[in-house]
């Protein structure tokens, strides 16, 4: 879900920062120091691959203070009052309880949204089909309709069940 970007946000270990491949990270926030500077390097180096950039947070609590292999280059304060829309995507993801099993390819999914809903193939998303269920990422906008839309539809000939993922 964080890579077809339903969920804008991941929060992962020291491991997961070495063993998770995800590209175009834009902003790493640190709310735990890691325990070595190479630790910190790792973390870190998910927003510089294959040429990007990002930036790199790191939460201090008042009675703590930065090792020395953090070199801030600004303070910045939160504030006392967040929006809590303020990190909402604007991609919604929906499951199909069908997949590689029951015949069912990423080409028939999107043919299924693009054909019985107002999302065009080209706003379509990520789909990932596994054995026995499918999720594809479609515009959050207006998914209901959307979603009401497919559920009285037919995939390759057959009702299946189609549920919006929360």
């Amino acid at each position: 879900m964080f890579h077809n970007g339903t969920y804008p946000v991941l929060v992962t270990t020291d491991l997961g920062s070495r063993g998770l491949d995800i590209t175009n990270v834009k902003n790493i926030i640190h709310y735990h120091m890691p325990v070595s500077a190479e630790s910190y390097t790792h973390r870190n180096g998910r927003t510089a691959r294959q040429h990007a950039s990002g930036d790199a947070f790191v939460i201090v609590g008042p009675n703590e203070s930065l090792p020395d292999h953090v070199l801030p280059d600004d303070e910045w304060h939160v504030p006392a009052k967040l929006d809590r829309n303020c990190i909402e995507s604007h991609v919604a993801t929906i499951y199909f309880m069908a997949g590689k099993k029951e015949k069912i390819s990423k080409g028939d999914i999107m043919g299924f949204i693009a054909n019985n809903s107002d999302i065009p193939a080209q706003e379509i998303g990520q789909i990932d089909v596994r054995d026995h269920y499918a999720i594809a990422a479609v515009p959050r906008a207006n998914v209901t309709v959307t979603l009401t839309r497919l559920q009285t539809a037919k995939l390759k000939g057959k009702r299946t069940r189609i549920s919006l993922v929360k």
